[in-house]
């Protein structure tokens, strides 16, 4: 028997399961509307339409439907481009507010020699009609050295310091770029050199590179050592300093972390959680909380990546080795690790196995190569002998990076105290 809907429920009924059953019918029937949230979504390098689908829990065809203009010109995703997305309330929630990216400053940023608006746009992970835009007296088709740029950018900037070097016997402009650090168009345009040009023995080449002013030094060994002038790393476009007071390191340090780290955000972007950045040094070295090492500006601890919409909380380090982005993991090790400024990483032998079996599943490295490289693979533990990812302890939450001793710390005060004492090669060695 049907009862009119403006009567009251019989004595001893409640409301409440036909009101739960209506808003369940209204949800049903709108495709969960009321809930859904649109959100711009900027295409990144390795996005596809089932990957994005399986991201924000939608359907392929429902995000062609929201987008058909788009697709009536494009077949395929195109990186930079945006798409909207309509998502529930919580996915929303995670994908935009649980990771704060470092937000944009206003900085003002000085063109030197072999600066082209491509490069500077790259290194500040912008685009170059932003740059135009924010700069529209400057023509740049003839960036002068000197000039000044207005960027809005979260990349941190570094001093400027002007280097030398001098040539020597057999040297080419390529030998010395690669040995500088600098570009040889830079070394081209700062020294007035054609291309062509004979370099006689003993010239000195001079260009400026993005460091700090005063020359950090790294003194004694990592696990009783100091820190002379040592520069702090900072937030920046996909990672988050936990501990800023302890984020002390020698140049060089800095110079591989924010490369590798940048390198990564450009190519996985926005799909991941913010990296969690562990301890350095203290601003003058010397003995550091909770750790036996990262004494002299030579060592630091990072955490792994995880995908965007995972809980990541950004004052600790999270132990979740079956949820870690093994891609984007692997791709910062294999920029620490081709650098050749590595001594030791440490890392859980569980999470090395893992790595080893993915990029050999993708071929991602030499087999030969991966070999040397863990000392954990899919068949045990091997010999330590040439290994640079080894295991110790406690490692199941982040990675510990040491770089060699800086040559010019090494040299530079030779027998005489307070010269960078490179770490031994042991059987097993010290790690936090």
């Amino acid at each position: 028997m049907l009862r009119d809907p403006a009567q009251p429920p019989p004595p001893g009924r409640s409301a409440a399961p036909l009101v739960a059953v209506g808003v369940l019918l209204l949800a049903l029937l709108t495709g969960g509307s009321a809930q859904a949230r649109r959100l711009v979504y900027t295409i990144e390098p390795g996005d596809t339409l089932s990957e994005l689908a399986v991201r924000f829990h939608i359907s392929v065809d429902a995000i062609r439907s929201w987008n058909r203009a788009y697709f009536e010109k494009h077949s395929v995703l195109k990186v930079g481009r945006r798409i909207g997305l309509r998502v529930d309330s919580a996915t929303a929630r995670s994908y935009g507010q649980e990771h704060p990216q470092a937000r944009p400053r206003s900085l003002s940023y000085q063109v030197l020699p072999g600066d082209t608006l491509w490069h500077i746009a790259r290194r500040f992970q912008v685009s170059t009609t932003q740059l135009k835009a924010w700069n529209p007296r400057v023509d740049p088709r003839g960036l002068r050295p000197g000039t000044r740029l207005v960027i809005r950018s979260a990349v941190p900037v570094r001093g400027r310091r002007r280097r030398c070097e001098r040539v020597r016997p057999g040297d080419t402009l390529t030998k010395i770029s690669r040995r500088a650090g600098a570009s040889r168009s830079a070394l081209r345009k700062f020294n007035n050199l054609r291309r062509g040009a004979i370099l006689s023995v003993g010239r000195q080449l001079c260009f400026y590179q993005r460091l700090p002013a005063q020359e950090s030094r790294a003194i004694g060994k990592p696990q009783s050592g100091r820190l002379a002038d040592g520069e702090q790393l900072r937030d920046g476009p996909g990672w988050h300093v936990k501990r800023p007071h302890s984020a002390h390191g020698s140049n060089e340090l800095l110079s591989l972390v924010y490369r590798c780290l940048g390198r990564v955000q450009r190519r996985f972007g926005r799909r991941l959680a913010p990296l969690v950045v562990g301890d350095l040094s203290r601003k003058t070295g010397g003995a550091l909380g909770g750790h036996v090492s990262h004494q002299n500006g030579t060592d630091i601890d990072l955490g792994y990546y995880y995908r965007r919409g995972e809980q990541v909380p950004q004052d600790r380090f999270i132990s979740r080795p079956d949820r870690i982005d093994l891609n984007s993991t692997f791709a910062l090790l294999r920029c620490l690790i081709d650098s050749g400024e590595v001594q030791y990483t440490f890392m859980d032998k569980g999470i090395q196995r893992a790595l080893y079996r993915h990029a050999r599943k993708r071929k991602l490295y030499p087999r030969a190569d991966l070999e040397l490289v863990f000392e954990h693979g899919p068949t045990g533990r091997r010999s330590l002998a040439n290994a640079i990812i080894r295991h110790v302890d406690n490692h199941r939450d982040h990675l510990h990076v040491r770089i060699f001793c800086p040559q010019k710390d090494v040299t530079a005060a030779k027998g005489k105290p307070g010269r960078c004492i490179p770490s031994p090669g042991r059987r097993r060695p010290v790690g936090d």
